[in-house]
Order: structure tokens, then C-alpha cells, then sequence
């Protein structure tokens, strides 16, 4: 078994001899993204037994996974996704088979024969069924061969549901058992199973009752710092393995770096929660207009409180400014002075802009959606796709596009009342039927007609 430390030493020594592109902890990740797991396993290890690897692991304290109902001990990251690997590849054949036996099936019971023409036909233009994808994660799969890039980003998005308190990670450290799927014509439960449904006090992390996290590493609700809590919890003394190891896999030098960057965190988030036209991320990095200063919203905690939250939090931050500040004037240092100068000028502004957001109504209603209750926030989105969602859906709003809205009525109460006098929808939709013009016409009941029993005398 390679050891992490065996890792770093590998991928330090790849970088010094300057193999570009190949410095990853994981060695084989291009073969693995394009090749088979026996493959990868032969290259890295010398061998493609995989159970033998399994059973022969020295270290007793990385995180168990289950196969083939046999816990076993992974080294790494890359390690678990084999584990993965070898499984879908094995439920991918067993998919096959099954499609293929329902065919048999479906084509016996309708009396075709095995040897005509027509069943040939048949079975040739089955052949030519789109290919499954058995991961449902968009992109976690090419051929069903997991991309282990786009693995590592959806574990560290796991950790950020850990880190806001989306998950309960007693499911992620094995302390609670995912409950088996019911019948497959049960109802949805309206929560996922594994969502974190209450907090007590002896809860491991400290989740933001606001909703808000930061990315400012000094912070005590630096968002970096609690997704390292959460790995703390998890992988216990490997977690700085651990971490390394996804930094390498995602591309990025640090989960710090990897937060702050336009291309980073939220860009994975924003496409993974994009589906068709729909666009409704759920955590939300509100920036200053120069990107310096950003706060993580969890959309599912966002409250009228929200806006407030920030100001108190920004306020805090101008007087750590204004400290800065007094403290480079006392030691003449005119670079620091300067820069803590520029930092309050910054703070001030985002200020304004959220109590120019709070002096228009801003209230969030969750009936509404994520598009329209971002929409008013646009100015503090940075990244592209999802400013320009957000500058679209606001203009949408501003034209009585989304007047069925809770936030429509808000902001807008004359043009949503006269609305309603003529439209019973609109009324019905905000509470207004008492104003409408033009209420719906009440039915006549019908009278019924009496039915008269007569008895025949058959006598």
C-alpha cells in the first residue's frame, strides 16, 4: 500500500522532475478517468487483485467501506473511488443482463420466435438504446468509468452540507444507518434520509444558526475552517491526508483558495444545481463589488434576518478595519495604512448596497424559489452564469413578470392591487379576493327532481 506520506514524497518528486499535469497524489487519475479500475489498480499497486489489496492493507485507521458486506480499511480518497469503481462496473454488467432478460422475456410472452426475422430486428434496434449512466451525479461518469475530479467535488460539497448543517454526518462516521429504500411505489420522503432533521447539544459541529458563513480566514465562521472540522470528525488524524489529497484531485492548492475562486467551489455548485432551465443554487456567495469580501448564504436558513445578519457581521469587520488602521498609523507604516483604508471604503459600500436591498422590501419567501428570491441580490453575485440568472430574473420582476410571487407583492403592492381588482387569480393568489371586479360566477344548484316508488300490483 501506498501511504500518503508516500504520496506527497511521489508527487514532489514528479513536480521537481517536471512531469506537468501528472503531480496529482493519485498517479493514476488520467488512466483511471479513461481506462478500468484492474488497470489502475496493476499500474499503482503491481497487481489487479482487488480483494487481495483489500485484505492486505497494514493501517487499521482510515475510513471503513463496505464490500461485498466485509469492511475493509481505504488509504485514501482514491482508494474508496476504486472500491466504486470496481462496483459500478460490476452492477453495469448485472444492468446488461437484466436488459437483456427482459427483452427474452417481453419477446417470448408476445409469442415471437426465436428464430425469425422479426425478433432479429428487434433485438438489433434494442442494441442501439442510449447508454447508461448508473451514477445519477451529471458528469460523476463517462462510460461508466467514474471522472475522479468531479468525485472529489461532490464530496467536498457533501462537507459543506455537513458544515451548514444540511447532513447529519452520524451518517458519514457510520454512527447512524442509512434506512433501506421502501417500496418502489412509496412516497418520497420530504426530506433525504440523511438530512440533519434536529440539533442537540451534544451535536459534534458547530452548524450557523443564521445560515451565513465566510471566507475570511481570520473568521471564527471561516467556511474552509468548518469543512475541515467536519473532515476532523470523519477522518480524525488522516483528514490533512485527506485534505491534500482532494485539493490535488479538484486542481486547486488549498480548499481556502478553492472557496475564494470564481472557477471554484460555487462553479461546481451552480452546474450541479442547474438542471434544464433551471437554475436555484443553494449556497450563496454574496461579494463585495471588488470580490475581497464574500459571505456564504444558505439559501434554505435565508430569513428576513439575513440582510441584517450581514451588516452586523460587516460592521464587525469595519471595526477590525479601523483597528488595522490605527494600529499602521501608530507604527507609520503607510502600505498597511493605505490598504486598511481601501478595506473600509470596501465595507462601506457593500453596507450600503444591502440597506438599499433592505429599503425596497426586500423580504425572502422560500414559495417562491431560488430564482426570484436571488434575483434582488444580483449585485452581490460575481460569478457569470449565475449574475446574469439573477440580472434577468430581476428584470422579469421589475416588469410584473413573477407578480404571482410573495417577494412581487412586497415590493410591489399598488401595481399587485390593482392587478387583483380585475384578475381573480392574482387575487385568489394574494389574499385579495374581497377587492376583485370580477369574481368568478356562482353556480346554480339544480334542483333535483323527486322520484316517485309506485308499486305494481301484479295481481
Amino acid at each position: 500500500w501506498v501511504t500518503p506520506e508516500q504520496s506527497k514524497a511521489k508527487c514532489f518528486q514528479r513536480e521537481k522532475e517536471g512531469l506537468e499535469g501528472k503531480s496529482q497524489t493519485v498517479s493514476t487519475q488520467l488512466s483511471l478517468n479513461h481506462g478500468i479500475a484492474e488497470t489502475v489498480l496493476d499500474k499503482e499497486y503491481g497487481t489487479d487483485d482487488f480483494d487481495y489489496l483489500l485484505s492486505k492493507s497494514p493501517n487499521k485507521n482510515y475510513v471503513p467501506i463496505m464490500k461485498d458486506d466485509v469492511e475493509y480499511k481505504i488509504i485514501s480518497i482514491k482508494d474508496a473511488l476504486a472500491v466504486l469503481q470496481t462496483t459500478l462496473t460490476e452492477d453495469y454488467e448485472l444492468y446488461l443482463s437484466l436488459v437483456e432478460q427482459n427483452d427474452e422475456l417481453w419477446m417470448d410472452l408476445a409469442g415471437i420466435d426465436k428464430d425469425s426475422e422479426f425478433r432479429k430486428t428487434l433485438v438489433e434496434y434494442k442494441s442501439r438504446r442510449p447508454y447508461e449512466e448508473l451514477l445519477s451525479i451529471d458528469g460523476a461518469s463517462s462510460g461508466n468509468v467514474i471522472d475522479m475530479k468531479v468525485m472529489a467535488q461532490e464530496i467536498i460539497m457533501e462537507l459543506v452540507g455537513m458544515a451548514f448543517g444540511r447532513w447529519d454526518i452520524a451518517y458519514a462516521k457510520r454512527e447512524k444507518v442509512i434506512p433501506t429504500f421502501g417500496d418502489v411505489f412509496d412516497a418520497l420522503p420530504f426530506m433525504p434520509v440523511v438530512s440533519l432533521t434536529t440539533q442537540t447539544a451534544s451535536y459534534p459541529l458547530s452548524i450557523p444558526a443564521d445560515g451565513i458563513l465566510s471566507n475570511d480566514i481570520n473568521s471564527n465562521i471561516c467556511i474552509s475552517t468548518r469543512v475541515r472540522d467536519v473532515m476532523l470528525l470523519i477522518w480524525g488524524e488522516n483528514a490533512d491526508d485527506i485534505e491534500y489529497e482532494l485539493c490535488q484531485l479538484i486542481g486547486f492548492h488549498s480548499l481556502q483558495e478553492y472557496f475564494e475562486k470564481p472557477t471554484g467551489f460555487f462553479d461546481y455548485h451552480f452546474k450541479r444545481y442547474t438542471k434544464s432551465r433551471r437554475k436555484a443554487p443553494i449556497y450563496w456567495p454574496m461579494s463585495s463589488d471588488d470580490g475581497s469580501i464574500t459571505y456564504w448564504v444558505y439559501y434554505p436558513l435565508l430569513s428576513r434576518n439575513t440582510i441584517p445578519a450581514l451588516i452586523s457581521y460587516l460592521r464587525q469587520d469595519m471595526e477590525n478595519a479601523k483597528h488595522d488602521y490605527e494600529a499602521a498609523h501608530a507604527d507609520n507604516n503607510r502600505v498597511k495604512e493605505a490598504k486598511a483604508m481601501e478595506r473600509q471604503t470596501i465595507i462601506e459600500t457593500f453596507i450600503k448596497r444591502l440597506e438599499e436591498v433592505l429599503a425596497i422590501g426586500y423580504e425572502p419567501n422560500h414559495d417562491d424559489g431560488v430564482p426570484v428570491t436571488a434575483a434582488p441580490l444580483v449585485a452581490f453575485f460575481q460569478h457569470r452564469a449565475w449574475h446574469d440568472e439573477c440580472k434577468e430574473n430581476w428584470d422579469d420582476l421589475q416588469k410584473g413578470e413573477y407578480d404571482w410571487s410573495h417577494l412581487a407583492f412586497k415590493l410591489y403592492p399598488g401595481r399587485i392591487t390593482n392587478k387583483a381588482k380585475k384578475d381573480y387569480c392574482m387575487a385568489l393568489t394574494h389574499g385579495l379576493e374581497s377587492i376583485c371586479e370580477n369574481k368568478p360566477k356562482e353556480k346554480k344548484t339544480r334542483k333535483k327532481t323527486a322520484v316517485i316508488q309506485t308499486t305494481l300490483n301484479l295481481e
